[in-house]
């Protein structure tokens, strides 16, 4: 059996691209043009489905009769008017994935989706993709990094030099309106040729060490304006 996790995708062509990456990026995409397409396949797939990828223009009823199926319902596509927002809030959508929305986007939204009846809010302390960039202090030299996703307790670093497993480094992270050092300590690498994670870029996942109290209000408040940007 499949370990992807399934994800209906109820629409036409506006939610189409982003249909179009879910195999790749780790997921089982169900396609239904229909709220009784919708429906067979729910009743398919049982228990195993959890979330469902709607057209935002979709109309309101669909999406509230598939969140009453215990659906976590993410609405997709370019971002409507504020009315129409309304409706959808109203019929049970929490989570929205706007136009234009890359890949980490995707990943993390359906799959937090997947892990909680509560949309992206639910665990990995709140781990969001981001654009930052960091500055890792490493004793061969430093080298730079892209923070593909980040929570308050670790990141994920990509970068073409990861470190072993194991090794502490002083990690500079560059938010938007200020630079904060945190020590961290490597948990595990992808590299050339031995990818170990689905989804992941080269790099290394690193969790952050007795975070002072200021940095770590900090991070939680770039890590709440980032969780934000996927609520309707």
């Amino acid at each position: 059996m499949s370990k992807q996790q399934p994800i209906l995708v109820h629409g036409g062509r506006p939610i189409d691209n982003i249909g179009n990456k879910l195999l790749v990026l780790g997921f089982r995409p169900h396609r239904v043009r229909t709220r009784d397409e919708a429906f067979a396949k729910a009743d398919q797939l049982g228990s195993e489905l959890r979330v469902a990828l709607v057209d935002a223009l979709a109309p309101p009823e669909d999406v509230r009769a598939l969140a009453m199926r215990g659906l976590a319902v993410v609405v997709a596509g370019e971002r409507p008017s504020d009315a129409t927002l309304k409706q959808l809030r109203e019929a049970g959508a929490q989570v929205a994935l706007w136009e234009p929305v890359d890949d980490a986007a995707v990943q993390f939204v359906l799959g937090q989706a997947g892990l909680s009846d509560r949309g992206a809010e639910g665990r990995r302390h709140g781990r969001v993709p981001t654009d930052l960039k960091a500055l890792v202090r490493a004793k061969a030299g430093n080298r730079t990094a892209s923070v593909h996703e980040m929570s308050e307790s670790g990141a994920y670093l990509a970068t073409l030099r990861p470190l072993m497993k194991g090794a502490v480094v002083p990690i500079e992270l560059r938010l938007p309106d200020t630079e904060v050092e945190v020590e961290a300590q490597v948990v595990w690498s992808n590299v050339i040729g031995n990818l170990r994670k689905d989804g992941h870029p080269t790099g290394m996942a690193v969790k952050f060490l007795d975070l002072p109290g200021d940095v770590r209000g900090q991070l939680l408040r770039y890590l709440g304006s980032q969780l934000e940007r996927f609520q309707i």
